[in-house]
């Protein structure tokens, strides 16, 4: 089972380019993942990224203090959890929105599963 996120363009740019080493929520999934697809807003609006996570810290947890918002969440300014990104792969062919609709998948308001028996599962592993 994987995880679809909707983020905010900049901190998709500031994860691709290694400045943001965690993404803060106020939730932890109740169910294990594989991987987390990000749908990137608009103006993008499109699925672009997938992120390898490694482990899931709860504050008053301490994280390194070189990445943006890593600092914040150390004082308790930020969020309840923060997913450390071991890995981030860019899709070769980004999943337009109207493509997720297909799929009866839309940008999730907080996270959506999707579950390997769903045909979108396929369908975004192979535009890695």
């Amino acid at each position: 089972m994987d995880l679809l996120l909707s983020i905010h363009r900049n901190h998709v740019e500031n994860t691709e380019n290694g400045k943001k080493t965690f993404e803060f929520r106020d939730y932890r999934p109740n169910q294990g993942f594989k991987r987390v697809w990000i749908y990137t807003t608009k103006p993008v609006g499109r699925i672009t990224h997938v992120l390898r996570v490694g482990r899931i810290l709860q504050y008053p947890a301490e994280i390194p203090t070189d990445g943006v918002g890593n600092k914040a969440f150390n004082e308790g300014n930020k969020t309840e959890f923060a997913y450390h990104i071991d890995e981030v792969t860019k899709l070769n062919d980004p999943m337009s929105l109207s493509t997720m609709r297909e799929f009866d998948v839309y940008p999730p308001q907080q996270l959506r599963y999707i579950k390997e028996q769903e045909p979108v599962y396929d369908v975004l592993r192979d535009r890695l």
